[in-house]
Order: C-alpha cells, then sequence, then structure tokens
C-alpha cells in the first residue's frame, strides 16, 4: 500500500493590523427606527398584596423608546418600540422578616 505523502500546512499568526477589518452590515427586521427622548414622565407604581401578606410594588424603566419610520398600526398610529424594565419592592410583614446579620465595622 501507498502511503499518500500529507501535505505541510504553514500556520502562524497575523498580525491584526494586516487582517482586512470587515464590518458586519448591521440589518434591522424591523425596518428603520428613529431614537426618542423621553422629556417628562410619570411613573405610577403597581401594588400586589400576597396571600402571606407581604405587599409587592413594582415600578416601570424604561431605557430606550424608538419610533419606528414610515410604520403604522391598524388605526393609523405611529409603531414604538421600547427597551423596558422594572424594578420590585417587598414589604413583608414583621412575622415574616428575620434578625439581619451584624456587619463588622473597622474601628478606625
Amino acid at each position: 500500500m501507498a502511503k499518500k505523502a500529507a501535505k505541510k500546512r504553514k500556520t502562524g499568526t497575523v498580525s491584526v493590523s494586516a487582517q482586512p477589518m470587515i464590518q458586519p452590515e448591521a440589518i434591522n427586521p424591523l425596518g428603520e427606527t428613529q431614537l426618542r427622548r423621553v422629556v417628562k414622565s410619570k411613573i405610577q407604581e403597581s401594588e400586589f398584596t400576597l396571600n402571606d401578606g407581604t405587599k409587592l410594588i413594582l415600578k416601570p424603566l424604561i431605557g430606550d423608546v424608538r419610533r419606528a419610520v414610515g410604520q403604522y398600526n391598524a388605526l393609523g398610529q405611529p409603531l414604538y418600540f421600547l427597551s423596558i424594565g422594572s424594578t420590585l419592592e417587598s414589604r413583608p410583614p414583621k412575622s415574616l422578616m428575620r434578625k439581619a446579620p451584624k456587619v463588622k465595622t473597622s474601628g478606625k
């Protein structure tokens, strides 16, 4: 049996500056959007009471607002896209609380 001669591959590194810079094209499947800045807000929190007596306070946070260019809903209103989050605060009854561990402070 004849063995095929293995080709030697050259290995090495190419400096970053010698590599071609290819920028990927950003594709937005939703179409073009325009950034909108919030100039005034009125945040209303939502409060939920659980069966153990805990109250949960939920507040919305809006990070980014964009309006779709040339896109409208069935009523003719412009479409908006939001990046949203929320903060959650819990207020449990004292009966559910435990003592917080003492924090050691350095005495200077």
